[in-house]
């Protein structure tokens, strides 16, 4: 009987961490009540249980389909309880015992109403908050702050796992602020989780509970912040950085901010490696005062290897005047957690109207204080849709900031497919795109999965793609401006562009390979990162007056280009589709294509040693029944040299009276295990031929290791490690890079080249197909420089080779 007691005592723990962890869902709610009521213990406790469990089943559509059939087996059982609780499937009859079950509440004993209570503040944070919560609701759940805030948190862990409406982030928004407001710094870890939030509106409410709790607790939240920043993700030591801007008087800053930079060079992502580097450098010229620009040069000097020249001289401009960034005041908790009082009679003021359209984290036009997002958005967006009659011209000027109306329409379209596409018609959707080899991006959120199923992908049931039944749906309700949009990226094009001219700052001018027009692509990313002559597969969407890049491009290789481009003509010829029908058809397979050629050539690609032999990664392992013996023989044998850093090194025997300098391989000893390494199973075998009667009884071989270098690659992935830094001055490395490519690519035109089937590129010229080639050749060569030349590195200038052929691009 002990042991019974301290088994269900046990599972009662079970449940309330359960409870905590996932207050969100029903299951856990229903499944503790039916445990007390099979004991017939605490009939109160299970009462209560079971009315929040089925107000949440009653709350969300989702949670009572799955209510149903969790509970449909339970109509053939005999016992009468069950018969009525699988009558209850019938939301009406769920209501009318929800009902019941609060009469019954104000009567259940207080140690119950204690226990439940976070429960329950949490169950209006999670339902309410759709509208915003309440004074009252807000007070209790700060009175109650340290019951509650476990519960919270678990409210947050439900929004981020999807247990939550996907459009509604204010329960998210509302548990962040809470949180905040109790400012118990031992959350912040939760809390600094919610800065890498996609959703803005979350993560400006995560920023204002770390803002709250540095208020309360300077001490303990940059100890935690500092915390948090070590041995993070490069994007998240980003988000600490733009939230340590936003904290000028946070204890202990400077080292906080510095220690964001630890293992920079370690970074492999060079875009991302310097953005971080740009945030830190930014948030201290912005918080250290005087002494602000010592520091970022002290980083620049430690950092210099890893950094490019631009992100050197960016760092060091000044930063923003602090009337220039200085935001509204810091909203309180009640306007964190409840929307503004909306007044019905309510009439705008012309001189409201006629202004510009504030962005939502600017403060309102109407003067309150307020941020635009909490105060005027969804009543101008309201007003928006209203049919207007006959609108005065000067209102019909001040229309709102066209950019804006983009981004909230994307929202609309991706809210859309989410809602739309049952379960089982995403995992197929997901599985058409992706094709075999998932990457690790496969998900609902993923960009080109997104951009696909709006764009391209048309559902059986739908017939068409997602963004025109979008607007055959909605088109009374949206504004003429939007159906204009929706029209113009209805007709947008997925293609292969190749890059013709650079804009710094502004965008690209792109030609596309396909269909053969240029045309301007206004995408200040792709102006910072692509080169001349690099080849993008992305789709192009008119957006009124200009062109924009929909989603993530993916970059061919300049290698598999014109493998690419034969695959395409050929599936095109078969297909008997115009271009604008087959690449939307065909848009997914495109990208799937791409990585394929790329891995084929990637394969196909054979590395050789000097002496001709496959480039194989090579290892004898032994063991050393004596080491010192072997020590001495290895010494003792003349093409067997120490090499104190790592072991012996093996090289080819020397002509009479020469020093061996050829190294064959190397030997790794570390306590009796010996490693023979070298770059061919050739070597390998000579290398056992000879070591192994060099100390006869005292090697016992255990195994031959073999990687081939594909598979090498492949192992190490694409990311090259951060290059050491060169002793030499670049102006130096630039003067003897030029001098040495003038002298080779002055005689490359008359050089017989493989790729020109032995042709010299000069005689290569005489034909049109020839000269297509040498064409590729120049691009291939001047696209790898200009590269080098974004990346700071010495490059070299192609004008007098195309002199020389007479080329011009």
């Amino acid at each position: 009987a002990h042991q019974e007691q301290a088994e269900w005592e046990q599972s009662a723990q079970y449940f309330w961490r359960a409870l905590e962890a996932h207050p969100c869902a029903y299951q856990c709610y229903l499944a503790f009540a039916q445990m007390l009521k099979a004991r017939g213990e605490q009939p109160q406790l299970s009462e209560a249980l079971l009315e929040l469990a089925f107000q949440k089943v009653l709350a969300d559509e989702d949670s009572l389909e799955s209510f149903r059939n969790d509970f449909a087996a339970c109509r053939t059982k005999r016992d009468g309880s069950d018969k009525v609780l699988a009558d209850l499937s019938d939301p009406a009859m769920l209501e009318l015992l929800v009902a019941e079950l609060r009469k019954r509440r104000s009567a259940g004993p207080q140690n119950v109403t204690d226990r439940l209570r976070p429960y329950r503040l949490a169950h209006e944070v999670q339902y309410s908050a759709l509208e915003g919560l309440d004074r009252r609701t807000v007070d209790q759940v700060l009175q109650y702050g340290a019951a509650c805030a476990p519960v919270l948190i678990g409210v947050l862990r439900g929004w981020s796992h999807g247990d939550l409406p996907p459009e509604d982030d204010l329960p998210a928004e509302a548990s962040l602020a809470l949180l905040g407001e109790i400012g118990d710094p031992a959350f912040l870890p939760a809390v600094l989780e919610f800065l890498q939030a996609e959703e803005d509106w979350v993560r400006e409410a995560a920023q204002w509970a770390v803002g709250r709790m540095a208020e309360k607790h300077p001490q303990q939240t940059s100890a935690a912040i500092r915390e948090a920043g070590k041995d993070a993700t490069p994007e998240f030591r980003c988000c600490l950085a733009e939230m340590l801007s936003m904290l000028p008087d946070l204890e202990g800053l400077r080292d906080t901010l510095f220690g964001l930079l630890d293992g920079l060079e370690r970074v492999k992502n060079k875009k991302l490696r310097e953005v971080l580097f740009l945030l830190v450098t930014s948030a201290i010229l912005e918080t250290q005062g005087s002494g602000a620009r010592a520091m970022v040069l002290a980083l620049i000097a430690r950092f210099s290897p890893v950094l490019s020249k631009k992100t050197r001289e960016l760092s060091l401009a000044p930063a923003a005047a602090p009337e220039a960034i200085a935001g509204p005041p810091r909203p309180s908790i009640y306007e964190m957690c409840t929307p503004p009082a909306e007044d019905e009679d309510f009439e705008e003021p012309l001189e409201a109207v006629r202004r510009p359209r504030p962005q939502r984290n600017e403060p309102c036009w109407c003067g309150s204080g307020k941020k635009y997002k909490k105060c005027h958005l969804l009543l101008d967006e309201e007003a928006e849709r209203r049919p207007a009659e006959a609108p005065a011209p000067e209102l019909a000027a001040s229309a709102a900031d066209p950019k804006s109306i983009e981004n909230r329409l994307r929202r609309r379209l991706v809210a859309f497919v989410e809602r739309e596409l049952s379960k089982r018609e995403l995992a197929d959707a997901i599985s058409e795109c992706f094709g075999r080899s998932l990457p690790f991006d496969a998900e609902p959120s993923s960009m080109v999965l997104m951009d696909w199923l709006i764009h391209d992908h048309a559902l059986p049931r739908f017939g068409r793609p997602a963004i025109v039944e979008f607007l055959e749906r909605n088109r009374s309700n949206l504004t003429a401006q939007e159906c204009r949009l929706l029209e113009q990226w209805s007709g947008s094009r997925f293609s292969l562009f190749e890059v013709e001219r650079i804009e710094p700052g502004a965008g690209i001018e792109v030609r596309d390979l396909l269909i053969g027009d240029s045309f301007f692509v206004h995408d200040v990313s792709s102006s910072n990162t692509l080169v001349r002559w690099d080849c993008i597969l992305s789709r192009v969407i008119d957006c009124e007056t200009r062109k924009e890049f929909s989603a993530d491009g993916l970059l061919v290789p300049l290698s598999i280009r014109e493998r690419l481009l034969d695959w395409i003509g050929h599936s095109k010829s078969h297909s008997r589709l115009d271009w604008a029908e087959y690449l939307r058809a065909n848009s997914h397979r495109l990208r799937r294509k791409v990585t394929e050629l790329s891995e084929e050539w990637r394969d196909s690609i054979r590395f050789a040693n000097a002496e001709g032999d496959a480039l194989v990664f090579s290892k004898a392992v032994y063991e050393a029944a004596d080491e010192p013996a072997l020590v001495k023989s290895l010494e003792a044998f003349e093409v067997i040299q120490r090499n104190p850093s790592s072991g012996f090194d093996w090289f080819e025997e020397p002509a009479a009276g020469e020093r061996p300098t050829r190294l064959l391989g190397g030997l790794r000893l570390k306590g009796r295990r010996l490693v023979l390494e070298c770059n061919s199973r050739q070597r390998l075998a000579r290398g056992r031929k000879m070591l192994e009667p060099l100390a006869p009884g005292i090697l016992i071989h255990k195994r031959d290791e073999f990687t081939s270098a594909q598979a090498a690659i492949r192992k190490s992935g694409s990311a090259p490690a951060p290059p050491e830094k060169n002793p030499i001055p670049f102006e130096i490395q630039q003067q003897l890079l030029t001098k040495y490519k003038d002298k080779h690519y002055g005689q490359w035109p008359d050089t017989p080249l493989p790729a020109l089937g032995g042709k010299t590129p000069r005689e290569a010229m005489r034909t049109r197909g020839g000269r297509e080639q040498v064409l590729t050749l120049v691009k291939l060569l001047e696209n790898t420089e200009e590269h080098n030349r974004q990346a700071g590195e010495p490059w070299y200038d192609f004008s007098k080779l195309k002199a020389s052929l007479g080329v011009e691009l």
